[in-house]
């Protein structure tokens, strides 16, 4: 099918690239607006993902920056959106025969979905989604490649457990995305800094 400019599910066809690994001398990669980058005060990270963009510039590649709010719009999706009132239809009756059965933070965000209306759900999902999807579509062509920190930092164990619905949504600010847009990411580890924490960076 051809793409339709005026329906927000549409999608470019791209083509099949040819196997194997090819060298190119140059190309381009995107990253976020300087605003857009978050990383919740961890200034070592920050440093990291700058050297992550330098090293894609050493090896030929030429930076341009991108919104990636339409990514992030769909990211906060996953946990109060219609897919969690969809959640919430599938384990119903799991969780009113055994509650117990799910972990609390699990419960907690699913239950969520129980107050959700269906039509007002569905409004939001199409329109939303779909015009997130196109926007990164957009973004998408301007570059070979788009660059983000695979999380912007990490929390202690007991941190997590304590806040567990904030801190994973801080945790998935640059993938919670991926899947509900169709796309594909690959992490790559950077280097271990003084806290022997783990930055990667994401295209």
């Amino acid at each position: 099918m051809k793409y339709d400019a005026a329906d927000p599910w549409s999608r470019h066809r791209r083509p099949r690239r040819a196997r194997g690994v090819r060298a190119r001398a140059a190309f381009r990669f995107a990253v976020p607006r300087a605003a857009q980058l978050e990383f919740f005060g961890n200034a070592a990270y920050a440093k990291l993902f700058d050297a992550a963009v330098q090293r894609l510039r050493d090896l030929g590649g030429e930076a341009c920056e991108v919104d990636i709010e339409p990514l992030l719009s769909t990211a906060r999706l996953l946990y109060e959106g219609p897919w969690v009132a969809e959640r919430y239809l599938a384990t119903e009756s799991l969780l009113a025969s055994q509650p117990e059965a799910m972990l609390d933070v699990t419960r907690q965000i699913i239950s969520g979905g129980a107050a959700s209306d269906g039509a007002r759900c569905v409004s939001r999902a199409i329109p939303v989604e779909g015009t997130h999807a196109r926007g990164a579509s957009r973004s998408g062509r301007r570059a070979d490649v788009l660059l983000l920190p695979t999380a912007g930092t990490h929390y202690r164990i007991a941190d997590e457990q304590a806040d567990p619905i904030r801190l994973n949504s801080t945790l998935g600010r640059y993938t919670n995305f991926v899947n509900l847009m169709d796309l594909a990411r690959r992490g790559g580890a950077r280097r271990l800094h003084a806290a022997k924490d783990c930055p990667s960076a994401s295209r």
